[in-house]
C-alpha cells in the first residue's frame, strides 16, 4: 500500500533536510513504505539490498519524522 499524502509530505521534508540523493529516494521510500506495514529489518534489508547500516539509520529517522 503506498503512502498517504501526510506521510509523503513528511518524507518530502526528510529528503531536503538530510539532502537525500533523488537516486535514493524509492529506496528510501520502500523503507518506509515496508516498515509501516509490519516487515521485519530482515525482509526490507531483502528487498531494498544496500548497507544494513544505512538501512537501519533511514529507518530510525523516518520513524522520529513520524513518516511511519
Amino acid at each position: 500500500m503506498p503512502l498517504t499524502d501526510a506521510e509523503e509530505l513528511k518524507l518530502s521534508a526528510y529528503f531536503q533536510m538530510y539532502g537525500i540523493k533523488e537516486s535514493r529516494y524509492d529506496r528510501v521510500r520502500t523503507i518506509a513504505r515496508m516498515s509501516r506495514e509490519g516487515h521485519s529489518i530482515k525482509e526490507i534489508y531483502a528487498e531494498v539490498k544496500g548497507s544494513m547500516g544505512d538501512l537501519i539509520e533511514h529507518r530510525s529517522k523516518l520513524r522520529r519524522w513520524g513518516v511511519w
